[in-house]
């Protein structure tokens, strides 16, 4: 109606679109479409009024739902690469899966067939509806939990497809019964037969068991216990020393020098001790098998204690403790070790203050 009071032929997939990104707002819906007029004069279509409402592709999100549910894990990972080949950001489509099977777990939940048009294409909500037939909640559900999963514990990732790739074998792999494979791989019960006991063993028997009864009893065995040796006064000690250890690195290897200042002990054991960074480029320049050495030689030479050295990052520390522990310097000479610093001496600069 307002078109044609505008005199603007508009496409009716357009038209469609505008009424799902208002959501049934008349005034949202007028405001759309004011700016697709803008943009596109009078005569609007599809691909020009995308550029201001961008569609989902449901087709693409269908089909990963689809190779999910039917368990086809090969065609999925295969599936997911070609995107990640084709530039797609793959970050951004686990977020637009996981709201587009969200929108399929609250139709399989409501029924809603309605809402289901309106959120999706007409074509690819007809595909859902005769999908999710066979599908529980919790087996939707779970899709959702394992990306948003899988997600998280990835984000630090060099391959970006890899939250993916993981989610979609643990969601796709066979079910291992693992009680029904240890009935099945134990050997049967033999059947007991109960055979007529002999006269002679029945006479004997309660002597046997006078005979049980007057018997001392034997005192269990003292075993010596081991001393558990605490790791604490080896930490103590390697923090005590953790100046001393980083400024005897500094001559040799200043770049792993300046790594280190920004990094803190966070706990030994009797066989390693592990140092955390709160950024990630510290830990990558530090963790060389060289470097390795390097900080476990000058450990044993100091502390007297050959421990293998582990490295990981550690969001909680602030720089409040690499003052405390990262400089041999006095206390009135501290200076606040930051990025910027590290950053120039890991490239071999310096940071200059005009």
């Amino acid at each position: 109606m307002i078109c044609g009071l505008e005199g603007v032929s508009c496409e009716s997939e357009v038209l469609k679109l505008i009424a799902k990104y208002s959501g049934g707002c008349v005034r949202d819906a007028e405001s759309l479409l004011e700016q697709v007029i803008s943009l596109s004069g009078k005569n609007i279509n599809l691909s020009q009024a995308e550029l201001i409402l961008p569609r989902h592709n449901f087709d693409v999100l269908y089909s990963l739902f689809e190779y999910i549910a039917d368990k086809q894990m090969r065609q999925a990972i295969a599936f997911i690469n070609k995107l990640a080949a084709e530039g797609v950001d793959t970050a951004k489509f686990i977020d637009d899966f996981v709201e587009f099977v969200r929108k399929i777990l609250l139709y399989k939940i409501s029924s809603d067939e309605v809402q289901l048009l309106l959120d999706i294409e007409e074509e690819v909500a007809q595909k859902i509806k005769n999908s999710v037939k066979s599908m529980d909640v919790e087996q939707i559900s779970r899709i959702i939990k394992k990306f948003l999963e899988y997600k998280e514990l990835f984000k630090n990732s060099l391959i970006p497809q890899l939250a993916a790739e993981i989610a979609i074998v643990d969601l796709t792999q066979a079910v291992y019964n693992v009680s029904q494979n240890l009935s099945s791989s134990l050997p049967p019960t033999p059947r007991q037969i109960n055979e007529p006991q002999k006269v002679a063993e029945s006479t004997t028997a309660p002597k046997q068991e006078e005979a049980k009864k007057e018997e001392p009893a034997l005192s269990a065995p003292v075993v010596a216990q081991k001393e558990i040796v605490s790791p604490l006064p080896a930490f103590n000690s390697v923090i005590s020393a953790w100046p001393s250890i980083i400024e005897s690195l500094r001559g040799d290897y200043y770049k792993l020098y300046m790594s280190l200042r920004m990094g803190k002990p966070l706990f030994c054991d009797s066989a390693s001790l592990c140092i955390g960074f709160i950024y990630d480029l510290h830990r990558k320049t530090v963790d060389t098998p060289q470097y390795r050495q390097a900080i476990k030689e000058k450990v044993k030479a100091i502390v007297g204690i050959e421990l293998d050295i582990l490295f990981k990052i550690e969001q909680n520390l602030s720089n409040a403790d690499f003052l405390l522990s990262h400089t041999a310097t006095p206390e009135s000479q501290q200076k606040k070790p930051d990025l910027a610093s590290s950053l120039a001496a890991d490239f071999g600069g310096e940071v200059v203050v005009g």
